[in-house]
């Protein structure tokens, strides 16, 4: 049975539901930090407000288990099973969750700071509001995910398939977005300054609105895949919409 401090988890976990329910007048805060749960098997728990930071979680199951608000700063998760878990206002800055499982998971408002989710799987998830800055997100699958106002700010997000994904009001500043496929993707008013595209697919990505100022590596072909109007700012600080020879494009 797994144990942290002397305490075995399931104990631990009843105490925080007792905590949960009371309102934090009876039972207790789970106390998790620096846990080894390495492979645990915690499917549906709920841990939400648990204080988690350090936690050693790799290839542990947590599939719809309720994380909201958890303090799991430096967290292992890699390799986890997280479909469908609610890690909506979380604290995860710091963290590690390469080749983790997200599908459907949902990750509103979560902090996700310089965090590593190189490989991870995150399609259909809820991230709006997320901040992803300075997050490593290369060769991640986050199609058709929403991340309406997420922060990406000097994201590495390198070969990320951002297919059908929302952007809506991002902020992408400075992202690294090299062979990322944005195909379809919704960037209306999202912010794109300093943005490196080179190789990007950008077919019928909208950028209605969006600020493309000091993009690079763009080329004329991609620039004329976009969907741009008259309230984009292209990269040379010009206004849309973009029509072939009116930009060189930024390299």
């Amino acid at each position: 049975m797994l144990t942290h401090r002397g305490t075995p988890l399931p104990e631990i976990l009843r105490l925080h539901e007792l905590w949960l329910d009371s309102l934090g007048t009876d039972g207790a805060r789970a106390d998790l930090r620096g846990a080894e749960l390495t492979a645990a098997e915690l499917d549906e728990v709920n841990l939400s407000k648990a204080q988690m930071q350090g936690a050693l979680l790799e290839e542990a199951s947590l599939c719809r288990a309720i994380l909201s608000g958890a303090l799991m700063r430096e967290a292992n998760l890699t390799e986890a099973r997280l479909n469908g878990a609610d890690l909506s206002y979380a604290v995860l800055a710091d963290g590690n969750l390469m080749r983790a499982n997200l599908v459907e998971a949902v990750l509103v408002e979560t902090d996700l700071r310089r965090s590593w989710l190189r490989y991870a799987r995150l399609a259909l998830t809820k991230m709006a509001g997320a901040d992803l800055t300075d997050a490593h997100l290369d060769h991640a699958d986050l199609h058709q995910a929403d991340l309406y106002k997420a922060r990406l700010r000097d994201a590495e997000m390198g070969y990320v398939n951002l297919k059908g994904a929302d952007l809506g009001l991002a902020d992408l500043s400075g992202a690294q977005l090299k062979q990322a496929n944005l195909s379809l993707a919704n960037l209306t008013g999202t912010t794109l300054r300093n943005v490196r595209f080179e190789g990007a697919l950008l077919t019928r990505a909208n950028c209605a609105g969006a600020n493309l100022l000091g993009a690079r590596n763009l080329i004329p072909k991609q620039m004329l895949a976009l969907v741009t109007d008259d309230k984009t700012i292209l990269p040379d600080g010009s206004r849309g919409p973009y029509r072939l020879g009116t930009l060189a494009g930024r390299r």
